[in-house]
């Protein structure tokens, strides 16, 4: 497939002077197929239905913001802000009074503001930005207000000074004062802007290289907030806040099993992204892997727990984890294990779903089961000597875990490791490990796939929930007594640099292997076809479809397989690939702190 180019524009006349095209430095590819497979925003209900709907002008963005990781990308630090623009253009010399025109003045009022970090290598690609449309882009360079100033490539527009009253936009986020506007008229697409030299910045004040965006239309103007979708019936939606309900239900995908009248008529909810890319709220939660690379597969989040008696496993809890194969086999698996709910300490089986699509579009895989995660255990203070398992739940978790236990040949090795915090670290359980308190120890949990799978030492899926959102405040975990918050805010004194969200997840595969042949299902032959029903637990095979009977897809004569270490890097579309076990760093982030304790 040919690429794309996707760059700034050339040179045009904006409302207010000449703005200038881009440099060489600043053209990038991106390649057409991964750009039109890849792209939820294609896919957004809204848009689907209301095609001629402007969204805001920003799609995403990613920073290199690591010395030592040159090739790391981040969100961490930066804010985009739709219409949060607050500055006025001021004279070039103290006390840089507001231009007399107000025309001249206010042309930044109403402007999309993205606030950057002030650190990071001096690179090129130091700041790459997806412009849903050609647009004006400002460089705020910090302090740096001169009019001997030049940035090539970029028109001086004069000084934008933000009132003393304004420069704090978020915690830890603030303002310069004053800064040197420097613009140019961008095309839509990938767009990157350079830091420190590569800027080619001369005159000025020396290193000083830290700049903020502004935004807007490409003639100048301040960009509109997105119509409402019709579908949202008139309802509010505030950039920067959380999104409205009716918003967040418009993410649905359609029945897939046209002969099941259990299922006629309905929809069921699906993935969507953290930051909702038209309107810019906040979903508060997030379902990982954007899964369109799997097209046509698309989870139904609530479908396995329908099938099991209409049980209601809340939302937020179900994160999706997308990857290639080495074959070009796309992979989808969806696990509902949220860190939040007290609920996971003594229940069980949790909706597992395990999908692929070959390279040509077949699913040649689409299972649904509860899957089995065993008991719930804490690690004793000395695990390192110790391989105690101490239970955690109370008399049902210990029972489960002592049945466990009591099996000498192919143990199950399924479980759940919870962390065990009082708020106190002095009045917290001695016996229990304490250690990584209080952010916590990461949360694994181990087992899910059972059915027509295999893996290598009974384990099957790992899951490493490195930043838990909660702890049981002891051992017994009792179900009126509440859970105790993992470190629920920044706290540098007490050695959270980062509040726990739930969010930062890494998943192994224990030499999973796929396939018919491997159906432990009882009555089960290749004589039934591709599609097959069962029980939600994947142990009976039921007469057909119907009330209680899950739709299960395999392939007869595929076969795959899954395994080693799987992370990911990009906070937005979260795709999971292969890495080692010294890639301590991957597993995604929060984006502009927008998910709550709830995810």
């Amino acid at each position: 497939m040919g690429s794309l180019l996707l760059a700034a524009v050339v040179a045009t006349a904006a409302l207010f002077g000449a703005v200038a095209g881009p440099s060489a430095a600043e053209t990038v590819e991106l390649d057409s197929a991964a750009a039109s497979t890849w792209d939820p925003w294609r896919h957004h209900p809204v848009l689907v239905a209301e095609p001629d709907i402007r969204p805001v002008l920003l799609r995403w963005y990613e920073l290199k913001l690591s010395e030592e990781k040159p090739d790391r990308s981040f969100t961490s630090h930066t804010v985009y802000l739709p219409g949060g623009a607050k500055a006025y253009m001021g004279q070039h010399k103290y006390p840089y009074d507001p231009l007399e025109d107000a025309a001249a003045r206010d042309r930044l009022v109403g402007w999309d503001l993205l606030k950057l970090p002030g650190h990071g290598p001096m690179t090129d690609d130091w700041l790459k930005l997806f412009l849903n449309r050609d647009a004006t882009l400002c460089v705020a360079l910090r302090y740096n207000t001169g009019e001997e100033v030049n940035v090539p490539g970029y028109t001086l527009w004069g000084v934008a000074v933000v009132p003393e009253e304004d420069q704090l936009v978020r915690e830890g986020k603030e303002l310069p004062g004053r800064a040197g506007l420097w613009c140019k008229v961008a095309r839509a697409g990938l767009v990157q802007v350079p830091r420190g030299p590569p800027m080619g910045i001369t005159s000025g004040r020396e290193n000083f290289y830290s700049f903020d965006i502004y935004l807007g239309e490409a003639d100048g103007s301040a960009p509109a907030p997105p119509a409402v979708a019709a579908a949202l019936n008139g309802v509010k939606i505030w950039p920067n806040s959380q999104c409205p309900q009716e918003l967040h239900d418009l993410w649905m995908t359609p029945n897939v099993d046209g002969s099941d009248e259990d299922t006629a008529g309905k929809s069921w909810r699906t993935w969507h992204p953290q930051v909702d890319p038209v309107y810019w709220c906040y979903y508060g939660h997030e379902h990982g892997t954007a899964p369109h690379f799997m097209a046509p597969y698309a989870p139904r989040l609530d479908y396995t727990a329908w099938k099991n008696k209409r049980q209601d496993e809340s939302h937020p809890g179900f994160k999706g984890y997308g990857m290639v194969a080495e074959d070009g086999t796309a992979y989808y698996l969806t696990v509902h294990a949220s860190t939040s709910e007290l609920l996971r300490i003594r229940q069980r089986f949790h909706t597992v779903t395990l999908a692929a699509v070959t390279r040509d579009g077949e699913i040649v895989a689409d299972l649904s089961i509860k899957g089995d995660f065993g008991p719930a255990f804490a690690l004793p203070t000395d695990f390192r000597r110790n391989r105690t398992k101490l239970p955690v739940g109370g008399e049902s978790q210990a029972a489960l875990l002592a049945e466990f236990e009591a099996v000498k040949k192919n143990r199950p090795r399924m479980s759940k490791r919870i962390n065990v915090f009082s708020g106190d670290y002095d009045n917290t359980d001695m016996e229990v490990d304490r250690e990584d308190l209080p952010n916590g120890r990461y949360e694994e949990w181990s087992g899910g796939l059972g059915l027509c799978t295999t893996s290598e030492n009974r384990r099957g899926l790992i899951l490493d929930i490195k930043d838990p959102i909660s702890a049981c405040p002891n051992r017994e975990c009792a179900v009126t007594g509440g859970l105790t918050p993992l470190a629920p805010k920044v706290d540098r004194p007490a050695g959270v640099s980062r509040a726990n969200r739930g969010v930062h997840r890494i998943l192994r595969f224990d030499n999973v292997s796929i396939s018919r042949n491997l159906c432990d299902v009882y009555g089960l032959d290749d004589s039934a076809g591709d599609v097959f029903y069962t029980n939600a637990y994947g142990t009976e095979l039921a007469d057909g479809p119907g009330p209680d009977a899950v739709r299960q897809v395999l392939k007869v004569g595929w076969s795959g397989s899954l395994d080693g270490r799987w992370t990911t890097h990009d906070d937005w579309y979260r795709m999971m690939r292969s890495a080692p076990e010294d890639d301590a760093e991957g597993g995604g982030r929060a984006i502009e702190e927008s998910l709550t304790r709830f995810n």
